[in-house]
């Protein structure tokens, strides 16, 4: 299993986005084809991994610098541990050692423990088919489900996994691929560079001006299935990358098994999140695995209904259970 413990520096190759630039044309309504091929080059990796479980644990800290953050060298570290179970669409994601749940703010209902969303450190557990997620917050009796566009989920919006370290997949800043056609769409012009590592491990660079301003930059390995190795974003006064360090080769392709999410803000210090795999399992995954049991007395408020109920007894939900919760029943 190899391991990248290194800063990738590559020379880039500018492409301007008007004649004015002295640079090859890249033309908003004809990209430059190795931009998408790279991008659908990277789906075709992450889908490639429609069967597996694993369990993962998640670590947050602060670190003196980043060469500490890559070795894992925190202060004030805390520690999840998690279940991801993946079957096409159907996804689960649960915190099986927990954090203290953060305190219970007032609610525009009034009702002890109901959020309208449970995120964050409240959320436990995550189920996801179909375009609807449930989001479980068990130790406050509280839970949310939501439709498409309506703030439904998939386990690397709540959670960080080894596919969606911070910015770098699934989460709400949206896939490359995602991002990529966005751009397009906009006519925003995007860099393709190939390059080299230290010892000349193949390297495909996406470089993409920022609205803020600044870059964001995808970095993939080519050898690797095209898997997203590096992502970086700068903007003023803060500088944003998630790297992948390991990774297992499976049947299915490489499966990141170690990430690190370095956030850099000037006089805020250096926050640091690190994803490690330790159990991996791709193939067929057991029903079970997708069943929640949400206990008696707990809140559901369904987002896309705008309603809240209180469940009168304990009630198993799998992924065919959820249209029904998301009508509020």
């Amino acid at each position: 299993m190899p391991t990248i413990f290194r800063f990738w520096k590559s020379a880039f190759l500018v492409v301007g986005a008007t004649a004015l630039v002295c640079f090859p044309i890249v033309s908003a309504a004809r990209p430059d084809p190795a931009v998408l091929q790279t991008v659908n080059a990277w789906q075709q990796h992450r889908d490639a991994f429609q069967q597996f479980e694993c369990r993962f644990r998640v670590t947050e800290g602060m670190a003196s610098s980043t060469e500490a953050a890559l070795n894992g060298e925190l202060d004030s570290a805390r520690t999840s541990t998690f279940l991801w179970a993946v079957d096409g669409d159907r996804e689960r994601c649960r915190r099986i050692s927990s954090l203290t749940p953060e305190p219970l703010d007032s609610t525009p209902w009034g009702e002890p423990g109901l959020s309208y969303v449970i995120r964050g450190e409240r959320c436990t557990d995550v189920l996801m088919a179909g375009g609807i997620g449930l989001n479980v917050a068990e130790p406050v009796g509280a839970a949310s489900i939501a439709g498409p566009g309506k703030g439904s989920v998939v386990a690397g919006n709540e959670f960080s996994t080894p596919f969606s370290i911070g910015m770098t997949g699934e989460c709400w800043s949206g896939t490359p691929r995602q991002r990529v056609q966005d751009y397009l769409k906009h006519q925003l012009p995007i860099t393709v560079s190939e390059s080299q590592q230290a010892d000349g491990t193949p390297l495909v660079t996406l470089t993409l001006p920022d609205d803020r301003p600044g870059l964001l930059r995808y970095e993939f390995l080519p050898d690797q299935g095209m898997m997203l190795t590096r992502f970086r974003a700068e903007m003023p006064g803060r500088v944003y990358e998630c790297v992948v360090t390991d990774w297992q080769e499976t049947a299915a392709g490489m499966f990141p098994t170690r990430g690190v999410r370095i956030d850099r803000v000037d006089g805020a210090g250096i926050r640091v999140e690190i994803v490690e795999v330790e159990e991996l399992r791709v193939g067929p995954v057991d029903s079970g695995s997708f069943q929640v049991v949400l206990p008696a007395g707990m809140w559901v408020n369904a987002v896309n209904e705008g309603t809240k109920f209180q469940l009168r007894q304990e009630r198993a939900i799998d992924a065919t259970d959820l249209p029904g919760l998301l009508a509020g029943r």
